[in-house]
């Protein structure tokens, strides 16, 4: 694995652990969800990574399943921001 650490078998402390450690290393500014298996199926994710972005009102307003989705990602939430 380049610039990361490969890692199997973690319980889930060790999991969340090893979890916040990648996010500082990549400077992560958004939070991140742990899901389980049944989130997984309920929320319908197809890929990972899978972004979420979740309106004022709690519903789900943007989603883009694989990485390089900065610019789409941008235009959704500023055309949620201009909503009243």
């Amino acid at each position: 694995m380049k610039d990361g650490e490969a890692v199997q078998k973690l319980d889930e402390a060790g999991y969340l652990k090893h979890l916040e450690k990648f996010r500082e290393n990549l400077q992560v500014p958004f939070p991140s969800v742990v899901a389980t298996g049944d989130d997984f199926k309920n929320y319908k994710v197809s890929g990972i990574p899978t972004l979420f972005v979740v309106d004022r009102e709690g519903k789900i307003a943007f989603v883009a399943v694989g990485g390089k989705k900065e610019a789409m990602l941008r235009i959704a939430i500023r055309r949620l921001l201009e909503k009243k």
